[in-house]
């Protein structure tokens, strides 16, 4: 089973992480303490939610296929 953390690279630390959405270090937060696949916020360029959106907009990923990667 894979988490959000699997997903998101490893910048910084602790868990602010550079956004791949907006390019912004050390702006992305990720709680991988919510359930078991996470939660993600950019505080630069506001994008957030939970690991199956951000597999949808980051990195491509169909709702089942997200939903797969994490189960």
């Amino acid at each position: 089973m894979t988490t959000l953390l699997d997903h998101v690279p490893d910048t910084t630390q602790g868990n602010r992480r550079q956004c791949p959405i907006c390019q912004s270090r050390r702006a992305l937060s990720v709680d991988a303490d919510e359930g078991e696949t996470g939660v993600w916020h950019c505080f630069s360029c506001e994008a957030g939610g939970d690991g199956i959106s951000y597999l949808m907009r980051v990195e491509g990923y169909g709702f089942q296929d997200a939903c797969r990667e994490l189960g």
